[in-house]
């Protein structure tokens, strides 16, 4: 299982809203559109995809109580107008249970992902499908427990890696 479908598997049962910021260019799925979609038959999560350079606001706006729901977004592809976004709206996202999920494909977007280090409280970094898996898992409870933002960077190379899930997220 690739990083990013273990990553998807857990969004599916923890998040009440995943937003999934696309990738640019002419696409409307990113690495997370279809695991998400596919999990989601039997999970309750409501999935939005937002463009790259669209109102990250825009999804939590129709949310009754955002501050009582896990709301996770999802990145495949950390470009300049997507971090861009990402700094000027994580401040906005103050005691409110917030997942930044952004798939890394090579090493050198990490050290674009640690810009984000220092505007979030919580910040993690994966480098296998497992320590993906597992991450979530931490981010998720940890976002939810300290209504506080938590951006989790990690590798989507993808491997023969087997990820062991709990079900008990």
């Amino acid at each position: 299982m690739s990083a990013s479908k273990a990553v998807a598997y857990v969004l599916s049962l923890a998040s009440s809203l995943v937003v999934d910021v696309l990738p640019s260019g002419d696409t409307d799925s990113s690495v997370f559109t279809s695991e998400i979609a596919g999990v989601n038959s039997s999970s309750k999560v409501r999935l939005e995809s937002i463009p790259p350079g669209g109102d990250f606001l825009r999804p939590l706006k129709v949310l009754k109580d955002p501050q009582a729901l896990l709301t996770s977004f999802t990145i495949s592809s950390l470009n300049a107008v997507t971090l861009s976004r990402l700094l000027i709206t994580l401040p906005s996202f103050k005691n409110t249970p917030v997942t930044v999920h952004i798939a890394l494909s090579s090493e050198e977007i990490l050290s674009h992902a640690l810009i984000l280090r220092s505007s979030v409280p919580y910040f993690l970094v994966s480098g296998t499908a497992q320590q993906a898996h597992d991450h979530a898992i931490v981010a998720s409870k940890l976002a939810l427990a300290k209504k506080q933002v938590v951006v989790h960077a990690f590798s989507d190379k993808n491997g023969p890696e087997d990820v062991e899930s709990s079900s008990d997220g």
